[in-house]
C-alpha cells in the first residue's frame, strides 16, 4: 500500500509543465496539484536541498506578498531514499497575465507590488522570484507571463511558482543558469513596464 500525503484517485488532467513542476487538476478540479519534475537541475542535484528551499521560498513569500500568494499544502516524503514533495493548492480560475491587462488600474497596482517585492528581496535576499517561468522566459514571455495568473472574477493577481533561488547558488551551472534567468526576467519586465 503507497503512504503518499495525496490520493492518486484524485489527480485529473494536465494541466502545465516547467522547469521544475508538473501540474494537474486534483480534487475534482478544485485543486491543482504539483509534483517535481525528474529533469530539474536543482531537484535532481540535492533532492533534500531543493525541498528545504521550496519551503523556505514559499514562508517567504507568504510574508511579502500575502495577498500575491495562493493556499499551498506542501508535503514531504521519502520514497526510494529520495526526499519528495507534492503542492496541492487551490484551483485559481484565471489566465495569464498580459500586457493588456495592466491597463486595469487594480491589476496594474498589484502587478507593481509583486515587482517591488521581487525588486527587494533581490536586493537585499538575494532570491530570485521566478515571474515568467522557462516557458516565458524562452518562447512567450511578450505574450504572457505565465507565472501570475488575473483570477477571472476578482481581477486579483497570484504568483503561482511558490518556489525562490538563490541567487549566490555556490554550483556553477545552476548559478549561470539563474544570471541568465535573471537578466532575461528584467528585460522581458522592461516590455511589461514601459
Amino acid at each position: 500500500m503507497d503512504n503518499l500525503p495525496y490520493n492518486k484517485n484524485l489527480i485529473g488532467g494536465f494541466i502545465a509543465i516547467g522547469a521544475e513542476n508538473i501540474v494537474y487538476y486534483y480534487n475534482n478540479n478544485k485543486e491543482v496539484i504539483k509534483f517535481p519534475l525528474i529533469i530539474s537541475l536543482r531537484y535532481s542535484w540535492d533532492s533534500e536541498k531543493y525541498c528545504n528551499e521550496l519551503k523556505n521560498g514559499y514562508e517567504i513569500l507568504k510574508n511579502n506578498l500575502p495577498q500575491s500568494i495562493n493556499d499551498s499544502r506542501i508535503y514531504f516524503y521519502k520514497s526510494g531514499g529520495k526526499t519528495k514533495y507534492v503542492v496541492i493548492e487551490p484551483f485559481i480560475d484565471g489566465q495569464a497575465l498580459t500586457k493588456s491587462d495592466l491597463e486595469d488600474d487594480l491589476v496594474k497596482k498589484q502587478f507593481l507590488e509583486i515587482i517591488a517585492t521581487k525588486n527587494r528581496l533581490e536586493t537585499k535576499e538575494y532570491l530570485f522570484l521566478d515571474i515568467f517561468g522557462v516557458w516565458g522566459l524562452f518562447f512567450i514571455g511578450k505574450i504572457k507571463v505565465p507565472n501570475i495568473l488575473v483570477e477571472k472574477n476578482t481581477k486579483k493577481l497570484f504568483l503561482i511558482d511558490i518556489g525562490t533561488a538563490n541567487l549566490k547558488d555556490s554550483r556553477l551551472i545552476i548559478s549561470m543558469l539563474l544570471k541568465f534567468a535573471h537578466w532575461r526576467q528584467n528585460k522581458l519586465l522592461e516590455f511589461y513596464l514601459n
